[in-house]
């Protein structure tokens, strides 16, 4: 039953006296297979009162159960064409037209239900159908139309008025105090985010309840099923209701079935990364955001998002239009947003863009816990962008004279070393000069680590390597040189204690 139920709007204090209610048709069976479980243009001067009356209430509520818009048939006709075959003898070949007999035309002539030429073929007079009306309306694509008609003045109500719509079965496609303590903590491995809003038994001992964010049994989500990387729904904050949406932590996965139009298409199962807006699941966002503005809400956004998915098909499949529904959504809201980063959560990037407090200043704040992390780019990529090996060795010698030292010492070393390493360059090579040698010798040593003199930086591994190849003097020279090194520094340690 599609049932429209409401308040007629009035000023400010006064009395709701006038209530209207609306019945737009009533679906009969609910197994949706008779014609009255479709969607048909409007029948009845009822319907279109219905319409323009839309615009009086201050709340439309309409459970929905449909299975789209109606499709029908000639049923007069359905009971009399014939076919002209390419070969009789050989129906697989095709037909060439389908027909009326004269006979049988004459009992339709009059319904206007077809449009037809009459023609002579095969030896008789044959009425050539070109169209087909039917003597009912409502048969095909004006249920289109008014399907359109519908969705147009639904969608100006659901700008104008609170509006719920509730799929019953399918439909279309077209006050505790809040001072309380919050019990369950999250974690920064994945948790389940209904946790954290609603609560849940104390997995240590079931007969203790650990408290949510929310006032105890007052979370509904909605959605649920679809796009599920982002949780929303409805609760009480100390009595008050809000808007609220939160971040799935976990992977889910998301069903793709096989279109039943394509003999190729399989079904498929996609993972999608917790902590990520995908285009569903921004989409999602927008539209959750939207709801809540035109119910009044205060908005709550758990923020934990690491970003946007940004692969080839999510590029594809609109992310940055959806990405940029949020910010429209969130400008236009016009009632307080607080945008929360719980422990644990992290804002990166492209999400913290689009929930920054500047899109909409007069109606948004944001907090944050003090284990929660924001920024740019993870740790882990900032580094790599923007913090090379060079400059962690430059740190390194800054942050830790003592390396620096030895590395000054060790680079004196290759002195004694330098004159035994060209001596076997040149040995097999005539036509090797000193400078060459030594040049090809500097690069093995500090390849990419700039010069000795500003920063010596000959690896462990190579001195050792070369140490591999030094006669037994040379050797011991090098460990006098290092036990000499590790006396000057407890030498130095001795001092500064004392």
């Amino acid at each position: 039953m599609h049932l429209y139920l409401g308040r007629a709007k009035v000023s400010k204090g006064q009395e709701v006296t006038d209530f209207r209610f609306f019945i737009r048709s009533i679906i009969r069976h609910s197994d949706l297979i008779t014609k009255e479980a479709s969607f048909e243009y409007l029948q009845n001067e009822g319907e279109r009162v219905l319409l323009e009356s839309m615009d009086e209430l201050e709340v439309a509520f309409h459970p929905l159960c449909q299975t789209g818009a109606r499709i029908g048939l000639a049923e007069e006709i359905k009971a009399m064409f014939k076919v002209a075959w390419e070969d009789p003898e050989e129906p697989e070949k095709g037909f060439k037209y389908l027909y009326l007999t004269t006979e049988d035309y004459s009992k339709v002539s009059n319904l206007n239900s077809v449009r037809t030429v009459l023609i002579d073929d095969e030896g008789e007079p044959r009425y050539k159908i070109t169209d087909i009306i039917g003597k009912d309306d409502g048969l095909g694509v004006e249920n289109l139309r008014y399907a359109g008609l519908i969705a147009g003045e639904t969608s100006q109500a659901y700008d104008e008025i609170v509006t719920i719509s509730m799929v019953t079965c399918r439909t279309i496609v077209d006050s505790d105090r809040i001072n309380r303590p919050i019990d369950f903590m999250p974690t920064k491995s994945p948790y389940d985010p209904r946790w954290m809003l609603a609560g849940r038994v104390n997995p240590a001992n079931g007969n203790e309840w650990e408290n949510g964010f929310f006032d105890r049994d007052s979370w509904s989500e909605i959605m649920a099923p679809w796009a599920k990387t982002v949780v929303t729904g409805r609760a009480r904050l100390g009595g008050i209701p809000v808007g609220v949406i939160a971040v799935e932590t976990r992977t889910v996965e998301v069903e793709m079935p096989a279109d039943p139009a394509n003999l190729d298409s399989e079904a498929k199962t996609l993972q999608q990364a917790g902590q990520v807006w995908y285009p569903d699941s921004s989409y999602k966002t927008s539209q959750a955001i939207k709801d809540f503005g035109r119910e009044e809400l205060p908005l709550i956004i758990f923020a934990n998002w690491r970003g946007f998915s940004s692969g080839m098909k999510d590029m594809y499949d609109q992310i940055v239009k959806f990405g940029a529904y949020i910010v429209d959504s969130l400008r236009e809201y016009k009632k307080p947003i607080l945008v929360y980063l719980p422990p644990n959560a992290e804002l990166r990037g492209g999400a913290w863009a689009v929930l920054d407090s500047l899109i909409n200043p007069r109606y948004m704040e944001s907090y944050a816990d003090p284990e929660a992390r924001a920024g740019v780019l993870e740790a882990e990529g900032i580094v790599e962008i923007k913090y090379r090996e060079k400059d962690l060795v430059k740190t390194i010698h800054r942050l830790d004279p003592t390396t620096k030292e030895k590395l000054v010492l060790l680079a004196s070393t290759s002195s004694l070393l330098e004159d035994s390493f060209i001596k076997k360059l040149l040995k097999p090579e005539d036509n090797l000069s000193v400078g060459q040698a030594k040049e090809m010798l500097r690069r093995w040593l500090v390849e990419d680590k700039g010069t000795t003199v500003d920063c010596p930086e000959v690896t462990l591994d190579a001195v050792v390597g070369l140490c591999q190849n030094l006669t037994s003097v040379n050797r011991g020279v090098v460990v006098r040189t290092l036990a000499q090194l590790q006396l000057n520094e407890e030498a130095g340690t001795t001092v500064n204690q004392g």
